[in-house]
């Protein structure tokens, strides 16, 4: 009777204790499976959670081994009471009792704390991704005000459009302007030419001036003979003399005439020497300055050129760039799927919490684990739970997607 009533006693110890394992088996599973996404970056809250789960799987160690311990000591127990069948324990408190007050005075401690930190910890991730998401908007909104959108509007392919075609314009107006300067090059030479033939002219015509003079002087001399042979022909030359005279005095006027053609030669000479001087100057100095002109020019085209390719590579790198900020902005996403599984989880604790606080019996295992999925939204905290429990994964055969409410 003795041994009855000591397994009596001790069967309510069991009882309690499994349900005080069921709670820790439930948090456990809960624990791991939605703090997952926490570790996905390293800070303190991820080092808080992680501690808890380490210290949480302690005390399931330690429980573990005082319950197999105060399970082998009820057979002696009994031994013990039919070899003194007339002695009595004392009644004392149980380890195990005292082991079930401990982990309920624990989790009563300990899940509330777990509470705020998830709670903070979805706080902290929603607003950091609402700020993220409100700066990758601007710089969308701001991609798009500076034409660089994937589908550009009317308006925006206007100003590309017009952008192309001022530079083209500017090709076009500058190509004439690079013909006219090399035509100018080549009308100087041409009035240098004409000037350097001009100077050649007043040679010819000193050379023309000088045998005029050659021309008088031999007339004269011819005159002067003339005059001789009529002084010594006497009464009959007379006639002659006065021919002759005037043979000379002709002579005399060409060879003056010939003087001044000739001074008026060299003058016109030194002129053309002075102004063909002045031409090649001008001439080699309009040359320079058309020649750099004409670089000037070209290297501003080749300058348009690239400002034009640089441009148009600017406006395909800017779509690109757009389009990251777009990507990172459905990578983002992720916060409602940490929302939604953090909601799960502060929703279960919560439970977990009451049923401790009312001191009502916990449900069956199953029934907790049903109740837990029923909150899923996603089949990737569907693919966990199965994950945790130990069953195989099935591959759903359509995209997993972010359910947002």
């Amino acid at each position: 009777m003795q041994v009855d009533r000591q397994e009596s006693r001790n069967s309510p110890h069991v009882h309690r204790l499994g349900n005080i394992k069921l709670v820790y088996l439930c948090a456990l599973m809960i624990l791991v499976l939605a703090s997952l996404p926490l570790f996905s970056n390293r800070g303190a809250l991820e080092v808080i959670s992680f501690t808890g789960i380490l210290f949480f799987i302690l005390i399931w160690i330690r429980s573990n081994r005082n319950e197999n311990a105060g399970l082998e000591d009820i057979p002696v127990a009994a031994n013990s009471t039919q070899t003194h069948p007339y002695t009595q324990a004392p009644p004392q408190a149980s380890t195990q009792e005292v082991i079930t007050d401990n982990s309920s005075e624990l989790l009563n401690s300990i899940l509330p704390v777990w509470q705020n930190h998830v709670v903070s910890v979805k706080s902290q991730t929603e607003n950091a991704v609402i700020q993220l998401i409100t700066s990758f908007g601007s710089l969308i909104q701001q991609f798009d005000e500076a034409g660089f959108s994937s589908k550009s509007t009317g308006e925006n392919s206007d100003k590309h459009q017009a952008t192309i075609h001022l530079i083209n314009l500017c090709q076009q107006d500058l190509q004439p302007v690079i013909a006219h300067l090399e035509q100018m090059i080549d009308s100087k030479s041409e009035l240098l030419d004409a000037i350097r033939n001009l100077a050649a002219s007043t040679a010819d015509l000193k050379d023309m001036a000088h045998s005029v003079g050659i021309i008088a002087a031999q007339t004269n001399l011819l005159a002067i003979n003339a005059s001789i042979e009529a002084a010594r022909a006497g009464v009959h030359g007379r006639g002659f003399a006065v021919v002759a005279g005037e043979v000379r005095r002709l002579s005399l006027m060409s060879g003056e005439t010939g003087k001044t053609i000739a001074e008026r030669v060299n003058q016109i000479t030194e002129v053309v020497k002075t102004t063909l001087q002045t031409a090649q100057k001008t001439n080699e100095a309009d040359r320079k300055v058309m020649q750099q002109s004409g670089k000037v020019v070209k290297e501003v085209l080749g300058h348009v050129q690239s400002l034009g390719d640089a441009a148009e590579e600017m406006r395909s790198r800017g779509e690109v760039i757009r389009n990251d900020v777009e990507n990172l902005l459905v990578t983002l996403q992720y916060q409602d799927r940490v929302s939604q599984i953090l909601d799960v989880l502060d929703r279960n604790i919560g439970k977990l919490i009451k049923n401790l606080a009312d001191e009502q019996p916990l449900p069956s295992t199953a029934d907790w684990m049903s109740d837990l999925e029923t909150y899923y939204t996603m089949n990737d905290q569907h693919s966990s739970h199965v994950q945790a429990r130990g069953a195989p994964v099935q591959t759903a055969t359509t995209d997993t997607e972010v359910t947002f409410f």
